[in-house]
């Protein structure tokens, strides 16, 4: 079957699966806030529960939703892998209409049998199953959604195509759970005098995302067909073989391992902020009303805010509330935006610079949360700018995973990510009660000096955004380096390259060619995201800029990329081909970015970037026919790289 991958970001497939995928998060978040909001009148208020409160319908929820991810990532990834993604894209979507459906008939149950205790358990526990299978439905979906981008998507237009998907998705959720407060609080049911509860009309909220789930459902058969990846698979459909050959592949490659691991300590940190948000808001309320009844006993006030009419204080405590639902709508919304951006800049390449910048401005701006309490002003701005940063840091870290993943097991890799980052979010669950009780010490238990705690909890946000980038900077100590070359070099902003995916992400590599400015060299490391060593001419040495950077501890000869002239590449190759199997080199040069040298050169399977400069340096068609008395050495292609003056 041809390839369908596409350099435009308006084909049919993608547009498909922005339009499935915007669908499917959408309705994930609006029945987890419903399925909370309704089980908590229902069960609590309603039946009076003695196993739980409000916060243990909370952790039933959010545990329904997370729980699949840990049971089934690995045979997602399998699936993937085995069948053609198209496939799994469209079966998902359509057991998500199945599942909406259900929804509708939970919230029916106590219309059509009455409202009895037992009619009302049982819808309430059918709701709470709906968000377990709608876990479900993501634990598959997702696998299938990043792997097929590669298909649909040239490696040129990728990186824009990751920006638009994850702000979309982010678009969706902040859309899903602002749609399902407001309208669960308009529809929902009423409690009688004797606390009873007495359905309302919650049943139109599941018929909306029915039509959802059902639009949803029709835009993925936009998605063109594509063959399974790895369709003769021998491997036994067992969690821990996938799950495995997944892991070693990522610790075989610090590329792979940078990108999961990145990913994951995202997820950790804003999942340790949104819940630092939420307990903020709490401290609101109970300060507001607190100063409103400082002749009262603070936790009667508390009972208060319980009673009909209100007493003083208790509006501005509602108004709490509405704080918190918007400053994460912000949040999520400044993450769309970034990675929007992020997609922009990064024009068609992988642009690692963003991660650094990115990371880095998140821990800075968390710090500027932490002035909260005595600057409210700020914290709007920061937590736009905070999601800003976030997408400008996660988007590269996600076109890396799916380029650098082997083509046959891109779902497993992407179902084994899923999986670290639902272990980053409980580490996150687990950290908060412990941060909480730390940075609670030597403070009394009152409401107005909880805000306190909560400042503290947003210093704690930019300790585990640091500690993120300490670990990345382990991994690839090259970063900063990019980073300042892409801030102050306007040539190295404007690079565009393409035939990445042609060069391995494991295992032995020399690029051949001619690089002896800086700019040369910063070139040439920006068009590889393997880490780059340049061979000194001069020196027996390996040596980067100057001869001051050296490859990150624990990192071999073969991990990274070795760049060197063609008088060298005998002793290059010795060096890295003592402890392998192969060495695949890859030629390049650098001319000028003029048509007459274009025509001039043709098209030919060697790697050129092209600037405006003095000197025009041809290497590649000599290079094709380099024979090495190794017999092991491979030559491998890749495609033009341009700097678009």
């Amino acid at each position: 079957m041809e390839s369908i991958c596409s350099r435009r970001l308006t084909n049919r497939s993608f547009i498909g699966l922005l339009l499935a995928q915007f669908a499917a998060a959408f309705n994930d978040h609006t029945i987890q806030v419903v399925a909370t909001f309704y089980a908590a009148d229902v069960l609590v208020r309603g039946l009076r529960s003695r196993w739980f409160d409000e916060t243990g319908v909370i952790t039933i929820v959010t545990a329904s939703f997370i729980i699949p991810f840990l049971l089934f990532s690995p045979i997602a990834g399998a699936i993937a892998d085995r069948k053609s993604k198209r496939d799994v894209l469209l079966f998902w979507k359509g057991a998500e209409v199945l599942f909406m459906a259900v929804s509708l008939g939970a919230f029916l149950l106590p219309h059509f049998v009455g409202a009895s205790p037992m009619s009302l358990r049982t819808s309430a526990w059918l709701l709470v199953a709906v968000v377990f299978f709608m876990g479900t439905h993501s634990t598959f979906f997702v696998p299938a959604k990043y792997g097929i981008m590669p298909e649909i998507l040239d490696t040129s237009v990728l990186s824009k195509g990751n920006g638009l998907l994850e702000g979309s998705s982010f678009v969706a959720q902040i859309l899903g759970t602002a749609f399902g407060g407001y309208l669960y609080f308009y529809l929902k049911g009423t409690l009688g005098e004797g606390g009873e509860f007495f359905p309302g009309r919650e049943w139109l909220i599941a018929i909306v995302l029915l039509v959802i789930s059902i639009a949803g459902y029709a835009a993925a058969w936009m998605i063109e067909r594509v063959p399974a990846a790895n369709a003769e698979s021998s491997s036994r459909w067992s969690s821990f073989v996938p799950l495995r050959n997944s892991m070693r592949l990522i610790l075989g490659s610090r590329t792979l391992l940078l990108a999961t691991t990145g990913i994951a300590f995202f997820i950790c940190t804003t999942l340790f902020l949104r819940q630092t948000l939420f307990l903020e808001g709490e401290s609101h309320k109970e300060s507001t009303v607190a100063i409103a009844h400082s002749d009262r006993d603070f936790e009667a006030t508390l009972d208060d805010l319980a009673v009909d009419d209100a007493a003083p204080g208790a509006s501005n405590a509602q108004r709490a509330e509405l704080r918190v639902a918007l400053r994460i709508a912000m949040l999520g919304l400044g993450i769309g935006l970034g990675c929007w951006l992020s997609g922009v800049l990064a024009g068609n390449r992988v642009e690692l610079a963003m991660v650094p910048i990115g990371g880095t401005a998140i821990a800075v701006l968390m710090g500027l949360l932490s002035c909260g309490g005595r600057l409210p002003w700020i914290v709007p701005p920061a937590l736009v700018a905070v999601g800003l940063a976030g997408g400008i840091y996660i988007v590269p870290l996600y076109t890396l995973l799916q380029l650098r993943a082997p083509k046959d097991s891109k779902g497993s890799l992407v179902a084994t990510s899923n999986l670290l980052n639902v272990t980053g979010g409980l580490g996150a669950v687990l950290i908060f009660p412990l941060a909480t009780i730390v940075c609670g010490f030597g403070l009394e238990n009152e409401g107005i000096d909880r805000l306190t705690i909560t400042n503290r909890l947003f210093l704690c946000s930019t300790v585990l955004a640091a500690l993120c980038m300490a670990v990345l900077l382990w991994l690839r100590n090259d970063l900063p380096r990019r980073a300042f070359g892409w801030i102050t070099s306007r040539q190295r902003r404007r690079l565009r390259v393409s035939g990445l995916e042609n060069v391995p992400s494991t295992g032995a590599l020399v690029v051949v060619g001619s690089a002896e400015s800086a700019l040369d060299r910063m070139l040439i490391e920006a068009a590889i995201d393997r880490y780059v060593i340049f061979y000194n001419a001069k020196s027996p040495k390996s040596s980067n800029d100057c001869g001051m950077i050296r490859p990150p501890w624990g990192m071999k000869p073969k991990d990274v990329a070795w760049v060197c002239s063609v008088d060298r590449l005998s002793e290059v190759i010795e060096l890295v081909n003592q402890n392998v199997s192969r060495v695949s080199v890859v030629p390049f040069w650098i001319d000028f970015y003029e048509k007459q040298a274009e025509k001039e050169l043709g098209k030919t399977h060697a790697v050129k970037v092209v600037r405006r400069c003095r000197s025009v340096v041809k290497l590649g068609s000599s290079l094709r026919d380099y024979d090495c008395e190794n017999a092991r050495v491979t030559i491998a292609k890749l495609g033009e790289m341009e700097v678009v003056s």
